[in-house]
């Protein structure tokens, strides 16, 4: 808020006529040094109407200010206000949302569960040839069935980050054999150590 500082005249000094000066200069606004003597002039000024003035110019000048400043306030409350309403419909539309989709997810689940029962026995349009290992797979019962026909029983649902720690190893695993003077953490060959050994 900006408040609008008084305006005061400056004093006006009529020219003095000065007898027995010993210093003294002016020019017409102010007037400085020392003299003796007597003068003659006018020294005028604002008078206490103008002042008054002033203030109650100020004074509106603040009050409106004021006013302003309420008025402000109160349209920063009717915004908060408005942005609560709508902060809170937009809550309420996004729990139904929710409910909605927690409910299309368990049709899904119950749609996944349907489909596996039912897909063995699905049968097949007229006219339509299916091969002898198709056949088969359409009519494994279960996910391990299927693994089983696919080849793939020793496959699991593991993340590559952990199905390499600390792997047994099964049947006759192989490795590329290093060279003879290999000093490191390269996995060693049965050749490998054969050759270590001779020389």
């Amino acid at each position: 808020m900006r408040i609008q500082r008084p305006t005061i005249s400056q004093p006006t000094i009529t020219e003095p006529t000065i007898t027995a000066m010993t210093s003294l200069t002016g020019d017409g606004a102010s007037i400085t040094g020392s003299f003796s003597g007597s003068f003659a002039g006018e020294l005028t000024g604002p008078t206490s109407a103008s002042f008054a003035e002033s203030i109650s110019a100020n004074s509106s000048s603040i009050e409106a200010a004021s006013s302003s400043l309420a008025t402000s306030i109160t349209g920063v409350q009717s915004n908060l206000d408005n942005a609560s309403s709508s902060l809170a419909t937009s809550i309420t539309t996004n729990s139904g949302n929710i409910t909605t989709n927690s409910g299309n997810i368990i049709s899904l689940q119950t749609y996944s569960s349907s489909l596996d029962t039912n897909l063995p026995t699905l049968a097949l349009p007229a006219n339509t040839t299916i091969s002898t290992f198709g056949a088969s797979l359409a009519d494994d019962a279960d996910a391990t069935a299927a693994k089983t026909t696919l080849g793939l029983e020793n496959v699991t649902n593991e993340s590559k980050a952990t199905m390499f720690t600390s792997p047994a190893f099964s049947g006759t695993p192989t490795a590329p054999t290093p060279i003879t003077t290999t000093d490191s953490t390269q996995v060693a060959t049965t050749a490998f150590v054969q050759d270590r050994i001779q020389k």
